[in-house]
């Protein structure tokens, strides 16, 4: 069984892809009916549906975890999500950090039903610093998130997901948000640099310079980042942050605290 689909469309015309796409549709629909009467049927019917369709829709495979774990496979379940994270290109500029924001987002609902209450916090972790990246990498305005109070950026409330798994593996709330609150305030001018480069570039320039070179972009993001990695001084800024910048921090500030 092919695992991840190749990018392959340029071998179909946009009518035989729309209508793969909704083959695809109804199969996950199909997939849904049985989900507590056959699971293993439906985990056979999204698999067909992941391999009709040649572009590969995320939630589909989200979908296939959550129903495999559903039927007890829970290995079969995180390795989907293990490998959704390392099919993931980090020179596709914004496409990368908000997939994988909702891969680790994702990810974390099985490690809440499982108790895996240390994954849960350091993929919270990982999640709300993707989002963040994908939001300087896009051209969407003033951002909340650079104000100077950084307390918004996680519910750490004693009633949140969150606040309950600090509290069942005993770690001091004060002191895990005091180090989440350097670790952004050490990156600040960096992220806002980074949004003021994405806000200012010329969009429509760059677009014109894609069909000059007859490099025809297949969706919004691809313009998106087209631009930016043509941009020496964002994609500096960019790899410092992306190349394992606050999977170090996690091992060397926040699990030593999650004993």
């Amino acid at each position: 069984m092919r695992f991840f689909n190749k990018k392959k469309v340029k071998n179909y015309t946009e009518e035989q892809l729309d209508k793969l796409y909704n083959k695809s549709q109804n199969l996950i629909k199909q997939s849904t009916k049985y989900k507590d009467s056959d699971i293993q049927k439906s985990i056979d019917l999204i698999h067909k549906a992941i391999e009709i369709y040649p572009y590969k829709i995320l939630n589909h495979y989200f979908k296939l975890a959550n129903y495999y774990h559903k039927a007890e496979q829970k290995e079969k379940a995180y390795n989907i999500y293990h490998n959704l994270i390392k099919d993931e290109n980090p020179e596709n500029v914004f496409k990368y950090q908000i997939n994988l924001s909702k891969i680790y987002d994702k990810i974390n609902v099985l490690h809440y039903r499982d108790k895996k209450y240390r994954e849960y916090i350091i993929y919270s972790l990982l999640s709300n610093y993707y989002d963040i990246l994908s939001r300087v990498c896009s051209n969407v305005g003033e951002v909340g998130f650079l104000k100077d109070d950084y307390s918004f950026l996680f519910s750490i409330s004693d009633k949140s997901k969150l606040g309950r798994c600090l509290k069942y593996i005993k770690t001091e709330k004060n002191e895990f948000e005091n180090l989440l609150q350097k670790f952004y305030k050490g990156i600040k001018e960096k992220l806002i640099r980074m949004s003021e480069i994405s806000n200012n570039i010329d969009y429509d320039r760059k677009l014109d310079e894609i069909y000059y070179n007859e490099d025809y972009p297949e969706t919004i993001s691809d313009i998106d980042t087209y631009a930016l990695k043509h941009n020496s001084e964002f994609m500096e800024l960019y790899n410092e942050l992306n190349n394992g910048y606050i999977e170090k921090y996690i091992e060397d500030k926040i699990v030593p605290l999650l004993v």
